[in-house]
C-alpha cells in the first residue's frame, strides 16, 4: 500500500471533498489534518445535530467518550481508501480514537438525501475517549485528526 505525498495528494482535493469544505493549507507531508466541525457531535449526554446553533468548546471529561464530526466532507473517488487517525498533539492530551478510523471509495457520493437525516452530509464521525484522568477542551477548527489516502 503507498500513501500519497502532498505533491500528489494537492490536485485532488476537489475530488476528495466537496467544494467548500477543505483547506489546502491543511495538506501535510502525506496527509491532511481533519478539523472538529461546530455541530453534529454528541458530548456530555447531548446531540448537537447538524445545522444546529454552533458550540464553542467542547469538553469531554476524564473517561468519557464523544462524538466529534469533520468541517470536510467527502466525495472520495472510488481509487482511493482515506486511513483516519488521532493526531499525536491529540494523543498526548488523552484522546484516543474508538471507531471509524477508514474512509471507503466513494464515501459521500452515496449518501441518503433525507433532509431530518443528521448524517446525510459527506463529514466523517468519529468517536473519541478521553483516556485521561482531566477534562480536554476541544474547539470547533481544532485539526484533532489527520487522513491519510
Amino acid at each position: 500500500m503507498a500513501v500519497l505525498s502532498s505533491t500528489a495528494l494537492r490536485p485532488r482535493l476537489a475530488q476528495i471533498f466537496a467544494p467548500g469544505t477543505f483547506i489546502a493549507d491543511k495538506v501535510r507531508e502525506a496527509s491532511y489534518d481533519l478539523r472538529v466541525a461546530p455541530n453534529g457531535l454528541f458530548f456530555e449526554g447531548k446531540w448537537h445535530s447538524v445545522g444546529a446553533t454552533p458550540v464553542r468548546d467542547i469538553k469531554i471529561g476524564a473517561g468519557e467518550m464523544a462524538v466529534l464530526s469533520t468541517k470536510e466532507q467527502f466525495t472520495m473517488p472510488d481509487d482511493l481508501v482515506g486511513l483516519v487517525n488521532i493526531k499525536f498533539k491529540s494523543a498526548l492530551r488523552g484522546m484516543t480514537l474508538v471507531f471509524g478510523s477508514r474512509v471507503d471509495p466513494g464515501y459521500g457520493r452515496d449518501i441518503r438525501r433525507e433532509p431530518l437525516d443528521g448524517y446525510t452530509g459527506q463529514r466523517l464521525y468519529l468517536v473519541v475517549y478521553n483516556i485521561s484522568d482531566h477534562e480536554v477542551y476541544v474547539r470547533p477548527g481544532d485539526p484533532l485528526f489527520m487522513v491519510e489516502f
